[in-house]
């Protein structure tokens, strides 16, 4: 698992990584288990494909201000079972009939960043974060205390938050891996439509 770093690296693509923070719990095929608890081979439950076994964990600590400063769900949003932090880029699963309007799809993916309301959804400076990355075979939505939430998928700018020495940890469990993401075109494919910040905005006016 990649260690803990404590320098900001380059802000911009850091800002960029898809994380939770330590002490939220995700659903496991053995129940709720906290995410800095979780090892690579443990089977997570997932939205689409059923229990799913970790490839990969990765794990940074930043300074938790500015770009970098999480996220937080309140109890109660979006089927949060109790406040939870993570990553602004990482995207939340929305559904319902406002989405269907905008997308013509039943569900779609959204960063938490362009759903904060300063009330139910907020920035949280702080001035240490600890993220962690968990990725499976594909893209998958996963449940992190109640909110479907993405998992890691890997493409340039996810790749250009990892350390070196994740890099490196990255390159010799997927060999190949990191150069292909960086070509055009390959990303990982998503488990759903992602919204923009604009079309995220619709949205929340339509859900009032």
């Amino acid at each position: 698992m990649g260690a803990a770093s404590p320098d900001a690296g380059n802000a911009a693509a850091d800002a960029n990584a898809i994380c939770f923070c330590p002490g939220t719990r995700v659903l496991t095929l053995n129940g709720w288990r906290p995410v800095e608890c979780l090892r690579v081979g443990d089977r997570v439950l997932t939205r689409d494909s059923g229990a799913q076994r970790i490839r990969w964990i990765g794990r940074r600590a930043f300074a938790g201000t500015g770009p970098l400063a999480p996220v937080e769900v309140a109890r109660g949003v979006l089927g949060a079972d109790r406040p939870v932090r993570l990553s602004p880029q990482h995207r939340l699963l929305l559904s319902g009939p406002h989405i269907a309007a905008l997308t013509g799809e039943a569900e779609a993916l959204c960063p938490a960043l362009h759903l904060v309301d300063g009330a139910r959804i907020r920035r949280r400076q702080t001035p240490w974060v600890t993220y962690l990355h968990l990725m499976f075979d594909k893209h998958e939505v996963i449940w992190a205390d109640g909110l479907a939430a993405e998992s890691f998928r890997l493409g340039p700018a996810t790749a250009a938050a990892m350390t070196p020495a994740m890099r490196r940890e990255f390159e010799a469990l997927f060999p190949g891996q990191l150069a292909r993401a960086a070509r055009p075109g390959g990303r990982a494919p998503l488990a759903r439509r992602s919204l923009g910040r604009d079309a995220a905005a619709l949205v929340a006016a339509s859900a009032g």
